[in-house]
């Protein structure tokens, strides 16, 4: 499937970089990142729908059906499995994978939404699944806003330079839902993200 880059909407721009067009015109294995929150799973659904690509989740590869992190014997031939298929989206913002995952894929969507922005959405989203416990850290004793938080403020500068470091790469970063519908829309999704 060919993703061209539309026009408005969005920032083709990562850190300080021109996007790179002209040669990235068929995109078969897609690395969607962002803070927990940002809504990469539903942003990866809507991608699958229109590019037919398969979406593997990297949360369901790192954790364990008991909430415990599976180990890097399991997790990484895990991940090698998925990006072996050839044709993928991968989403999650996993540090200890992304640089592999950033150099085998085609291109890349960063959802780089506001601190606010992504408790908002965790917040809606317990608020409409008030069956479904939302843990970011099952392990862990971080409540979601301090997760989220951490990821703002360690995680999201190294995402930053793993993307600036490779500008071969085509990154679509968005700052605005709006930026990611626009994108989607422009694509020939007709859902609501």
């Amino acid at each position: 499937m060919c993703l061209p880059v539309p026009a408005t909407g969005m920032s083709a721009v990562p850190c300080r970089r021109r996007p790179r067009t002209g040669d990235m015109t068929r995109m078969d294995k897609l690395v969607v990142i962002g803070s927990p929150g940002s809504g990469k799973r539903a942003f990866s659904a809507s991608l699958s729908q229109i590019t037919h690509l398969p979406v593997t989740n990297l949360d369901n590869l790192y954790w364990s059906h008991e909430g415990k992190y599976v180990g890097d014997d399991i997790f990484y031939p895990r991940v090698e499995q998925v990006m072996e298929s050839g044709k993928w989206i991968i989403s999650g913002t996993y540090l200890n994978v992304l640089d592999m995952l950033l150099d085998a894929s085609d291109g890349a969507f960063f959802l780089d939404y506001s601190l606010e922005t992504c408790l908002e959405s965790v917040r809606n989203y317990k608020a409409t699944r008030p069956d479904t416990n939302w843990s970011v850290a099952p392990e862990g004793n971080e409540n979601e806003a301090a997760y989220i938080n951490k990821f703002h403020m360690e995680v999201r500068p190294k995402v930053m330079e793993a993307l600036r470091t490779r500008p071969h790469l085509l990154v679509n970063r968005f700052t605005h839902q709006t930026g990611a519908t626009t994108y989607l829309k422009a694509m020939g999704w007709s859902g609501k993200y």
